[in-house]
């Protein structure tokens, strides 16, 4: 029985599943009409059809637990796929152990495993063996479980033979260079896509590690190593593995501390790879690190990058004037200047507001809490107003509060501008006289043909419409 693609209720799947009670054999849910069940209604449907040989039920209302896992194996014989995103977990029991051996029987085929919890010695062994014998596992997310560097090495070892997974989740966990030396052997010729291992303690060593693995994986296309302590010296070891690596497409190092040294290591790297996205937020690059990225930029060598985020870096108006003067042949579609508060410049403002207007490419640019005055925002509105604009989301909130002129402003802008879908400011909300401003976001209603605008004051939850 094939869905579809029509949503289900819990009630009319039983009601299905019982009228065909003996001949079923094979169920799929996809991914329209499986989002309102709960595993234990898809439990109740499937036993009782003890002939069924595979169920397919990804991305149900809730993740299945380890036992409705065992039970609707135990149901059913002749089962030889049950395909969910299931949960279990890090504690040695009967239920995660019975759940691990499915894995290595190869009849659990699990789209997505979160374990919950710490894991303990002897799950940590039985995942591995489990992996080791190529278990049928896409998504591994082992967040916050408090997997520290031995725990790594015995993981490391079913990595190597699990040739399914394609996303690997390490965050918040305890991982310093000796267990990224374990993982970047095991993943050196794996096919995982996606890799977190944000909230580590990598360090230099770790950064250095992973450069390595760079040089040697082609698979991976996202790489998260944001919060791990990676100073100058790890940037430029793996601005040296990127130079090498033809398939990285997303780079996210937030709250490091590259510095600008760093910056311009990973800057200088740009031509040569194939990066798309790139964040380096809260890593103190200054001006002279936005410097670098705006002569990369403005050179046209910067590759393939559409997206930049480098808020919270300590950039000031002589940066960001940089920045935006490079924008125009950059084919930069992203940029985040966010909370680099010390952008209040009027030549910063102008410069920003000339490259809303003129280049074609940008489509997304934050500037939330950047000091921008009113004079700024009435220069983004004129921009906002120019038939070359191309920008789909402006975010301006957190910034000093416009009056009712400049709000007037924004609204003749936003009418006559047909390609904007949101657009965040602060303004002063004369009917709440206990708050000086508020951020307000405005989306463009797909709904409304006339192009009305609707949204709502953040510290407001009555919906309120500005056109």
């Amino acid at each position: 029985m094939d869905d579809d693609g029509t949503p289900l209720s819990e009630d009319s799947l039983v009601a299905m599943c019982s009228k065909a009670r003996g001949t079923l054999r094979s169920l799929r849910l996809g991914h329209n009409n499986g989002a309102q069940l709960r595993p234990s209604s898809l439990l109740q449907a499937i036993i009782g059809n003890a002939k069924l040989t595979e169920v397919h039920a990804t991305q149900l209302r809730f993740p299945w637990s380890g036992l409705q896992c065992i039970a609707a194996l135990d149901a059913c014989p002749a089962l030889h796929t049950l395909r969910v995103d299931a949960y279990m977990t890090g504690e040695v029991s009967d239920t995660t152990n019975a759940l691990v051996s499915s894995l290595a029987s190869r009849r659990l085929h699990c789209a997505k495993l979160h374990v919950a919890g710490r894991l303990r010695g002897e799950t940590i062994s039985a995942l591995a063996d489990a992996m080791a014998e190529d278990a049928r596992l896409n998504v591994l997310q082992l967040n916050f479980a408090d997997v520290d560097d031995s725990a790594m090495t015995i993981l490391a070892r079913g990595l190597t033979s699990c040739a399914s997974l394609t996303h690997l989740c390490l965050r918040g966990n305890s991982i310093s260079s000796v267990g990224a030396l374990a993982l970047a052997s095991a993943l050196s010729r794996s096919a995982v896509r996606e890799l977190v291992l944000g909230s580590n303690a990598l360090g230099d060593a770790g950064a250095t590690a992973i450069a390595v693995l760079l040089r040697e994986n082609t698979s991976i296309t996202t790489l998260d190593l944001s919060g791990n302590g990676i100073t100058p010296s790890g940037a430029v070891s793996l601005a040296a593995g990127l130079i090498r690596n033809a398939t990285l497409r997303s780079l996210c190092l937030d709250f490091n501390a590259v510095g600008p040294v760093g910056a311009a290591a990973i800057a200088a790297a740009l031509p040569s790879t194939e990066l798309e996205s790139l964040d380096l937020e809260w890593n103190g690059i200054r001006c002279a690190g936005a410097a670098v990225f705006a002569f990369t930029l403005q050179q046209r060598t910067s590759g393939t990058l559409r997206h930049l985020g480098i808020a919270s870096n300590s950039i000031r108006a002589g940066g960001a004037i940089m920045l935006a003067g490079a924008l125009r042949n950059s084919g930069l579609e992203s940029l985040v200047l966010a909370h680099n508060t010390d952008l209040g410049h009027s030549l910063a403002g102008a410069t920003v507001a000339a490259a809303v207007a003129t280049c074609a490419s940008l489509k997304h640019l934050d500037v939330t809490a950047c000091g921008l005055d009113a004079d700024a925002m009435t220069l983004l509105c004129h921009a906002l107003e120019q038939p070359s604009c191309a920008l789909v989301a402006l975010r301006a909130g957190g910034n000093p509060a416009v009056g009712q002129s400049a709000v007037h402003s924004l609204a003749r802008a936003a009418a006559r501008n047909s390609v904007l879908r949101e657009l965040c400011f602060t303004m002063v909300h004369n009917e709440c006289p206990r708050l000086l401003s508020t951020d307000v976001t405005l989306t463009r209603d797909p709904l409304d043909d006339v192009g009305h605008w609707v949204g709502a004051p953040h510290a407001r939850t009555t919906p309120w419409r500005l056109l």
